[in-house]
């Protein structure tokens, strides 16, 4: 007899996390989980991961379960970083390129 268990996939959007719980059989697939689980996205768009690590759609999961679907970034880290020190009065990026690799040094003026 095949055991129950219960699945959390959780997923965010703009504005939101979003969490939802759902049980399924044991040896089931997260693309088969996913399927049913009628979300309000396209799944297949995403990468699927289980505890922060990614994994195959197609193996079984394994109790306890948590499917988390990561989206692609919306911008770079690093340029998010340099427009907010940019925006700054008080602090001014300049770039460098020493020995061949792009260095970014923050200089604060001292008037």
């Amino acid at each position: 007899m095949d055991k129950e268990f219960h699945i959390e996939i959780v997923y965010g959007d703009n504005e939101q996390q979003v969490i939802v719980q759902t049980r399924c059989l044991a040896g089931t697939t997260a693309a088969s989980v996913l399927d049913q689980a009628k979300l309000d996205l396209t799944w297949r768009n995403y990468s699927i991961g289980s505890f922060s690590r990614f994994i195959d759609v197609d193996a079984p999961l394994l109790n306890p379960c948590r499917l988390e679907l990561y989206r692609s970034l919306l911008i770079d880290p690093k340029q998010a970083r340099l427009a907010r020190a940019n925006k700054n009065p008080l602090i001014r990026v300049k770039h460098r390129n020493i020995r061949g690799y792009d260095a970014r040094l923050v200089l604060t003026e001292t008037e």
